[in-house]
Order: C-alpha cells, then structure tokens, then sequence
C-alpha cells in the first residue's frame, strides 16, 4: 500500500485530504506544520508528500531539495 503525508496546518483541509486518500486505499499519515511534518519524514518513508509551499520551516530545505 502507498504511504501519503498530508501537512496542512488548517484541520478541514487536511482531513479533506486525509478521508478522501484513506476512501481510495492509500495509507495517510497528517502533519500539522512543516516541523511535524520534517520529524515524520525522518521516522519513515512516504510515496508522496503532500504540502503547499509555506510549509518548509524557516531556515530548513524546502521539501524539494530533500526528493531524492
């Protein structure tokens, strides 16, 4: 099964996406902020994160730069 990250700081939207992936057969793991989101990238591996840009902490990579 595919693991997603959904990080959005908004609780509707993030568990828009979370209910949404989850009723099409992904695994979903919800990160509430960049940091939360960093901290469960180095816990385990994901298919796909799924973020809009201003979430990389400041003075961090942007998640880009991270891909490898």
């Amino acid at each position: 099964m595919h693991s997603i990250l959904a990080v959005d700081d908004s609780p509707s939207m993030r568990q828009m996406v979370a209910f949404t992936l989850k009723n099409a057969g992904f695994n979903v793991v919800e990160a509430v902020d960049g940091q939360d989101a960093w901290e469960k990238a180095n816990q385990r591996d994901f298919n796909l994160v799924l973020t809009d840009q201003k979430h990389a902490p400041h003075g961090r990579h942007q998640p880009d730069q991270e891909a490898a």
